[in-house]
């Protein structure tokens, strides 16, 4: 029997939310390619804001100081809606004029806000996921940090700044994108800025046609756009976080017992229930793929995603993979096909044929706008692109995570059969030793890291002709192998240089190697850090030898949100502890030396394969027509080295 409990509370709520918006039937009337917002004159409270006038230099009859949050965090707070027009259609920046304050001698406190735009548009064209890049739609449509701002004067922040490469920010340090929105012609917007440090100020904000000069359109001397009447658009339920327990309907067959609803997840999950949202809005269209956290202490089971009726058209299958514990918390992802409007979605729950035991716990779900995540077979496959591999890692400076890193992805390569075309190795690439670390545990790591690659290759099989270089103690002849390597390289057989630490070695070796050779590179990386932190070579250097960079998402989790990436908690990482094969267990020992190290606390709690990403991402494919896994997980890793070992290899 099917029946359908409708949770009249919730309903109401979620109709007041969607229908916040419709308070105004006055809109910002765009003209010659801008229009202009003076944010005091917002039609919503202020909430934590202050209008203030004590620092000179605004514009209009004041400006506004975030009170909220601490100085240097926080969540979205006391959103500011700005309703408008847009009667030119094609590209457009977003500026900010705005003032930060210096908290204890910290210029990046006090600094930023939460920007984001509701309505019917796009994004700039991509890459939109690396660093400098456009921003992608998800980002777009999300509270997302934008920074700026003199300390106590006020600056035009420029959605595009050169410096950093746009003023848009999602996590991770030289990770900025360009505030570029792509607008349509008769269509009206939101714009929605909301707290996030506390004592950032803000005074004036435009979006301006990428015709249009930035000279022009920051003159603080033009007014505020005009207002015409105009309908604000609604906002979709797209790009925010939803609470599985706030579901409208739920279904149960047999004697199956009642899903529990207590509003923060979903428990008691048996095969072939579901629960429904009703009227759920996907917008214009753009929803791409869809993300879910929950946990299993059994052995999970997927998610059927569809609209209409547990039946309806299935838009996509979301695999649930087991957790250490009920408590602890995994993401899973899947596309989705497209689909508009609004719909009931149903998450239509399955497992074993024939088996009754609780499945899973869910937690919350978000359906991205725009944002497609790999589409992976059955299997990982092996499709490398043409060429040899170079790795260089660093793991002599304070973060110890090179460690269980090196040993994964030597691991990886061997069970990809694809050992032999790793042509050089190299750790310790830390030339200059950090201040944190003492010179005692850093020749300890050196120990450790040579032990960790000579191990691994010892279990593993496959690495019979290859030395392992340590930086430190040979750094000339790490050099010169590395540029021999470079030297060998052609068009069909290209030499990609994997960036697993600082970039001096990398340096070194492009400026001793023959340029003609150089277009014939490629460096793979993944995690900005790097880029910024060797003690020789600087990024633009590196840059200027004109070699490919092939640049994957961060590796650690994927906009360093951990859950959702190589760097996992210890539970996630427990299949390796206690495997039977000891080539797998030997991984795990490296990493949880790692874990335990001490000389940095942020590895505590936390087991850390990250660089071994990139290593994923080039055995699947990499950048060609086919291309790699840019955001492998644990449970890629998993599924290919245990049917290696499984093989009997």
């Amino acid at each position: 029997m099917t029946w359908r409990i409708f949770l009249t509370a919730i309903t109401i709520v979620l109709m007041l939310g969607n229908s916040s918006q419709a308070q105004t039937s006055q809109v910002h009337n765009e003209s010659d390619g801008v229009v202009i917002f003076e944010v005091e004159n917002t039609v919503s409270p202020f909430g934590l804001w202050e209008k203030k006038t004590a620092l000179k230099g605004f514009s209009g009859s004041g400006y506004l100081e975030f009170t909220g949050n601490k100085y240097s965090l926080g969540d979205a707070d006391s959103p500011l809606t700005f309703h408008f027009k847009i009667n030119k259609g094609g590209i457009y920046l977003f500026d900010l004029h705005c003032a930060k304050m210096t908290i204890k001698e910290h210029t990046d406190w006090a600094n930023d806000c939460y920007i984001r735009v509701i309505g019917d548009f796009a994004a700039a064209p991509g890459p939109h996921d690396v660093p400098k890049g456009n921003a992608s739609l998800s980002l777009l449509k999300s509270d997302t940090k934008y920074f700026g701002g003199k300390s106590d004067a006020w600056e035009w922040s420029s959605g595009d700044f050169p410096v950093t490469g746009g003023r848009l920010d999602p996590g991770g340090k030289n990770n900025k994108r360009t505030a570029k929105y792509q607008f349509k012609s008769g269509e009206t917007y939101t714009l929605v800025i909301s707290g996030r440090s506390k004592s950032f100020r803000i005074d004036r904000a435009m979006f301006r046609h990428v015709s249009v000069s930035k000279k022009d359109a920051q003159d603080l001397g033009k007014p505020e756009s005009n207002q015409v009447a105009g309908e604000p658009p609604a906002q979709d339920d797209l790009d925010k976080t939803i609470p599985a327990g706030t579901f409208d309907t739920e279904s149960h067959t047999g004697n199956d017992k009642t899903i529990k609803n207590n509003s923060s997840h979903v428990a008691n999950i048996k095969s072939d229930s579901w629960i429904c949202f009703a009227d759920f809005d996907f917008g214009i269209g753009v929803g791409s793929s869809i993300e879910v956290r929950s946990s299993s202490a059994n052995d999970g089971g997927n998610i059927e995603v569809r609209v209409g009726s547990d039946t309806g058209t299935l838009l996509g299958t979301i695999d649930i993979h087991k957790t250490s514990t009920w408590r602890d918390l995994e993401y899973s992802h899947a596309n989705l096909s497209s689909v508009s409007g609004k719909q009931d979605l149903y998450l239509v729950f399955r497992g074993k044929k024939g088996e009754r035991k609780k499945l899973f716990n869910l937690r919350s779900f978000i359906i991205r706008s725009g944002v497609t995540v790999d589409n992976k077979l059955a299997s990982p496959p092996i499709r490398p692109p043409a060429g040899r591999i170079a790795y260089v890692a660093d793991g002599n400076s304070p973060d110890p995570d090179d460690l269980g890193g090196t040993a994964a992805a030597l691991a990886i390569l061997r069970a990809a059969g694809l050992a032999d075309r790793l042509v050089y190795c190299a750790h310790s690439c830390d030339l200059v030793r950090a201040k944190n670390i003492s010179e005692a545990e850093e020749l300890n790591r050196q120990k450790l890291l040579q032990t960790v690659c000579e191990g691994t290759a010892n279990r593993w099989g496959g690495f019979d002709s290859l030395t392992f270089w340590n930086c430190r103690t040979q750094q000339t002849e790490s050099i010169k192998r590395l540029t021999e390597q470079i030297d060998a390289s052609t068009k069909a057989d290209p030499l990609w240089i994997v960036e697993a630490g600082e970039p001096d070695i990398i340096g070194y070796a492009l400026e001793a190697a023959d340029p003609e050779k150089l277009p014939f590179v490629k460096i793979l990386t993944h995690h900005p850090a790097n880029d910024d932190s060797g003690d020789y070579f600087k990024w633009q250097q590196i840059l200027n030898f004109g070699i490919e960079v092939v640049r994957i998402p961060d590796q650690n989790g994927y906009d360093a949100h951990i859950g959702r990436g190589l760097q996992r908690p210890l539970w996630a990482f427990h299949w390796m502890r206690d495997h039977k094969d000891p080539r797998i267990e030997w991984i795990w020992q490296q990493g949880k030396i790692a874990e335990q190290d001490g000389v940095v606390k942020f590895q505590t709690g936390k087991f850390d394969i990250s660089d071994a990403g990139m290593i994923f991402y080039w055995i699947t494919g990499a950048n060609t027509a086919t291309a790699g896994y840019r955001q492998p997980t644990v449970h890629d890793v998993r599924e290919l080295l245990e049917d290696y070992v499984a093989s009997g290899q």
